[in-house]
């Protein structure tokens, strides 16, 4: 559901993990290729800027900017930073190059088409990336450390350091990772998290050599190929003395590339409610039967929803399967391992829409073009009982990168994970992002149909771009 590290390629792929090198790997913000699975404590720093012209926020950073981490090797503090389209603007970038922005970028997550579109209720929210709000964010710093004891001075520092340019704070989020006794991710709710990740390849290989989950480095870096065969498109600034001092020349000619080497990340804070989730789970599975026509469990409905066991493995008919090579077409068509419309099968459907056997190949390539990489993490303290309230805020900050918001982050929201027709699916949501709906599981004689409530509830969220360290520097030379 949320945060994750790298996964390797798979034993029967040929295809090397595409990695950063020389000047690539100096210029690309660590968090892409990177996920700092030795780094186990971080903080989400949100911030402000004051209106313009106050020079400011363009001095801080062009002074955080030799701070920040690229991905040219392990630091013992990591740093990455992003801005919202309301930021960007604050740092004197004209109108004219916010436009070569994506659109989804320059309108942000709250416009009433976008938010009704993915489904939110934003006017609720904390924070957002909406520029005519008062909780507006303009940048979000992320620290990580391998310690707390590392972490905190850091933060203290950079927090004091921002203050001292004028910047205000309007919020920090501090972030955890839940880990099991065999250094396992698990989310609030308790399940295995950070288990299926595409993998990053050279954008030239060609589509039909590509394994399950393997995607061109284009999908998440911008200017890099993407499954178009083409340049990731990014924003571009006219020919000036700063641009041509700090970036590269662009694709079209007289013009700098500011997108090179950066990402679109979508920042959504997500509220878990783990006593409800699990008291629903056993007050309606009470009225439902496993496949061996038991009595089912409150876990046996839970993994249901999810599509995975909570130690991460895939359901399939004939049991769990570790691993995340599965594709449902051939090994669960009708869902009565993993239902059609679990978690699981909307996040990521592989090849389980194709219509036939040889559907599936193309099946899995079109599914390929909308992946997202996951980046986010847990904040609040785990729950000591499940079943039991104990009114403190937890959740998930849900952090991913893509090139193509609309094509990549939007798509799987909006079509695959609250699409009420999905898989074949009538008035029935996600059953554990979406809203209060039915949720069908293939059985036998007859389908059993579950009301599952609302567990996850967003209060906070946005749009940001993730510039390249030339590109930071650019921005801190305005």
């Amino acid at each position: 559901m949320g945060s994750a590290s790298l996964i390797s390629a798979t034993a029967t792929s040929p295809n090397p993990e595409w990695k950063p090198i020389g000047e690539t790997a100096a210029d690309l913000q660590g968090i892409v290729i990177s996920s700092y699975p030795m780094h186990l404590f971080a903080t989400l720093i949100m911030v402000q800027f004051p209106a313009p012209p106050a020079p400011g926020p363009n001095a801080w950073v062009a002074d955080i900017t030799p701070r920040i981490t690229d991905s040219s090797g392990e630091r013992d503090i990591c740093l990455n930073l992003a801005f919202s389209a309301a930021g960007i603007a604050v740092l004197g970038v004209s109108k004219e190059v916010l436009a070569t922005f994506s659109r989804p970028f320059q309108e942000g997550m709250t416009t009433n088409n976008r938010a009704r579109f993915l489904g939110d209720a934003p006017a609720t929210w904390k924070w957002s990336d909406c520029a005519s709000s008062t909780n507006c964010v303009h940048a979000q710093l992320l620290v990580y450390a391998r310690t707390q004891s590392a972490l905190d001075p850091v933060v203290a520092a950079e927090t004091k350091t921002l203050l001292g340019f004028g910047l205000t704070i309007a919020g920090q989020i501090p972030l955890r990772v839940n880990l099991d006794k065999n250094q396992v991710r698990h989310e609030h709710f308790g399940f295995a998290d950070g288990i299926s990740q595409p993998i990053l390849v050279n954008g030239e290989i060609p589509i039909e050599k590509r394994a399950l989950h393997e995607i061109p480095v284009g999908e998440m870096v911008l200017g890099q190929i993407n499954t178009y065969n083409a340049p990731a498109a990014g924003p571009i600034v006219p020919n000036s003395s700063n641009a041509a001092q700090y970036l590269k020349p662009a694709l079209v000619e007289g013009f700098f590339d500011l997108g090179l080497n950066g990402t679109y990340m979508v920042f959504r804070q997500l509220k878990q409610d783990v006593a409800k989730f699990w008291n629903n789970m056993k007050t309606v599975s009470a009225d439902l039967l496993d496949e061996n026509r038991n009595p089912a469990t409150d876990e046996w409905l839970a993994q249901k929803a999810v599509g995975r066991t909570l130690g991460g493995e895939m359901l399939t008919p004939a049991g769990s399967e570790a691993g995340n090579d599965m594709t449902f077409f051939a090994s669960d068509p009708a869902g009565f391992g993993c239902p059609m419309t679990s978690h699981a099968r909307r996040a990521n459907p592989r090849d389980g829409l194709a219509p036939t056997k040889d559907d599936t190949k193309d099946m899995i390539n079109a599914t390929n073009r909308h992946r997202i990489m996951r980046r986010g993490r847990l904040y609040g303290e785990p729950a000591k009982d499940r079943y039991s309230d104990d009114g403190l805020d937890r959740g998930l900050l849900f952090l991913c990168m893509n090139s193509e918001i609309e094509r990549q982050f939007e798509f799987v929201q909006h079509t695959w994970l609250i699409n009420p027709m999905f898989g074949l699916g009538y008035n029935e949501s996600d059953p554990i992002l979406g809203s209060k709906c039915p949720f069908s599981i293939p059985s036998t004689p007859v389908r059993q149909q579950p009301i599952i409530e609302t567990f996850i509830i967003p209060v906070g969220g946005g749009y940001f771009f993730l510039p390249s360290v030339r590109a930071l520097r650019y921005l801190g030379a305005l």
